[in-house]
């Protein structure tokens, strides 16, 4: 353990000597000065823990080398010694800041161990309340840099979820698509997504995260990754899961577990074939299950991206003329039929930020009479 450093300041060799035998004694590392300049010079190559001074010394006052530590070594302690019973010169150091003032003759030793022991210990707790107050300020500054980077993570997240998802409006020869997405946070817990392949087929696929956050938006970029795959070898005539919604929800399942991300995702998947007036439906979890003109459709299966034996199911409901699917993240007293020319909301009498403090999606899906 390192020894604690104590200068001695006084201009009277032999007192000099015997204190600085004594606090040796203590096991204290001690440096002389016999006077104001060597002191000053001392403090200027040397770091000590305490100074002990004579108020009187030959080339100057103990005041001086009082004041001096003050302005340079803030809570460095300094015991006073004074050769006279003074009031004035005690009650001045005091007030410039020294720890202590003893007078000669020390007769008890015993009372300069205790100063010294008294003004060290004051310093020690000043040094740890300032080691303390600086970790403490250490640890704001890392706060607020974390706070900072978790708001502009949001901010982006924010701003790649909002390039992804499709115009929310789709009129495609005589099916009409619409949804609107009211978020309660930055980052939405949805995701919405359709692609007309081309006249025949318009494949949609909607999810759901377990919570809105800067995660959701990674979650929403890996699934627009898994969607497009198909996609593009579908429209390059290669062969496709696109059109079969079990085996499509099967791969989406698989590619998810390899992700790790380890987050449910609830999902459902709809295949419109205009030639067959049909639309092929699978279901990963998603809840409230959608409504078909009125009726309820299949219950879904285990969400994707939690268990590696999911096996996922898919339906073939009429897509003929007047048919509307209707979908929402929560149950809703819906309306029928609903006007495909107006906005879901309006004609559920909703509010604009849609009435609750949660996401909400409303979709609807509607085949008009073919002209």
């Amino acid at each position: 353990m390192k020894r604690e450093r104590i200068l001695v300041v006084d201009d009277e060799p032999v007192f000099l000597k015997l204190v600085t035998a004594f606090l040796e004694r203590l096991d204290f590392e001690v440096l002389g000065a016999g006077s104001l300049r060597a002191a000053l010079n001392t403090l200027e190559q040397e770091a000590v823990d305490l100074v002990l001074c004579d108020l009187k010394l030959g080339d100057g006052s103990g005041m001086t080398l009082l004041e001096h530590v003050r302005d340079k070594f803030l809570d460095l302690p300094v015991v006073m010694i004074s050769g006279k019973a003074d009031m004035d010169d005690v009650t001045t150091a005091l007030r410039l800041g020294a720890s202590d003032v003893l007078l000669k003759p020390i007769n008890e030793l015993a009372m300069l161990e205790y100063a010294v022991e008294s003004a060290l210990e004051r310093y020690r707790l000043q040094a740890e309340n300032r080691r303390l107050t600086e970790e403490l300020e250490a640890a704001n500054v890392e706060l607020q840099l974390n706070l900072r980077m978790l708001e502009e993570s949001k901010l982006a997240g924010r701003e790649v979820q909002q390039q992804m998802f499709p115009e929310p409006l789709l009129r495609w020869h005589e099916v009409t698509l619409r949804y609107q997405l009211f978020t309660a946070s930055e980052i939405a817990d949805q995701f919405v997504d359709y692609v007309a392949l081309d006249d025949r087929y318009l494949v949609v696929l909607v999810a759901r995260f377990g919570h809105a956050s800067s995660n959701s938006a990674f979650l929403s970029v890996v699934l627009k990754t898994l969607f497009n795959q198909p996609v593009k070898q579908y429209r390059a005539g290669e062969p496709s899961l696109l059109l079969n919604p079990a085996p499509f929800l099967d791969y989406l399942n698989v590619e998810l577990l390899k992700s790790q991300l380890e987050q449910p995702v609830r999902a459902l998947y709809m295949v419109i074939d205009r030639e067959k007036h049909q639309v092929r439906y699978g279901n990963a979890g998603y809840t409230p299950v959608p409504v078909h003109s009125g009726e309820a459709m299949d219950e879904g299966q285990a969400p994707l991206g939690m268990f590696e034996w999911s096996r996922y199911l898919e339906s073939v409901h009429d897509f003929v003329a007047q048919t509307q699917i209707l979908l929402a993240n929560r149950h809703l007293a819906w309306k029928w039929p609903m006007d495909p020319q107006k906005a879901i909301s309006e004609q559920l009498a909703l509010p604009e930020e849609g009435g609750r403090d949660e996401d909400l999606l409303l979709l609807g899906i509607f085949q008009e009479a073919r002209h």
